[in-house]
């Protein structure tokens, strides 16, 4: 049987470990670059502000005189969501939003899933088609 003394320095060590875990913002924060299934390379940049940019290809997509990207997460949902909300900047509506879900493999590697429709809730990535799935490393 595992001490107490043994526990808490096992639970002191897994703190940061699991703090990391427990906040997909904080290990979303920056550039991410990937090449989705068709050989197509893609990134997407997650910032403080909340403000996103999301490259295909050689087409980037962030700010315009129309439009804004922001990004937020759906923490309570298993697994974690990803919002990429296009919003107008004339009115400040929703043009698009695009749901992704969310697997943190390392603090330097994500992987993402296209959900194409919002109200369902995907066991994993895994479950998803291979051509709605990207592994992103960070830039």
């Amino acid at each position: 049987m595992m001490s107490v003394k043994r526990l808490f320095v096992l639970l002191i060590l897994l703190t940061p470990i699991l703090a990391h875990a427990a906040n997909p913002n904080e290990t979303l924060l920056g550039k991410w670059h990937g090449i989705d299934s068709a050989g197509v390379k893609g990134g997407f940049t997650f910032n403080a502000d909340g403000s996103a940019e999301m490259i295909s290809g050689s087409d980037v997509y962030n700010q315009s005189a129309d439009y804004k990207l922001i990004w937020e997460t759906e923490v309570d949902r298993e697994p974690v969501r990803v919002l990429l909300i296009m919003v107008s900047k004339q009115d400040n509506s929703t043009i698009a939003k695009f749901h992704m879900i969310l697997e943190i493999v390392s603090k330097d590697k994500i992987r993402l899933g296209i959900v194409d429709n919002p109200k369902s809730n995907p066991a994993s990535i895994d479950s998803l088609k291979e051509s709605d799935r990207i592994t992103m490393t960070r830039k």
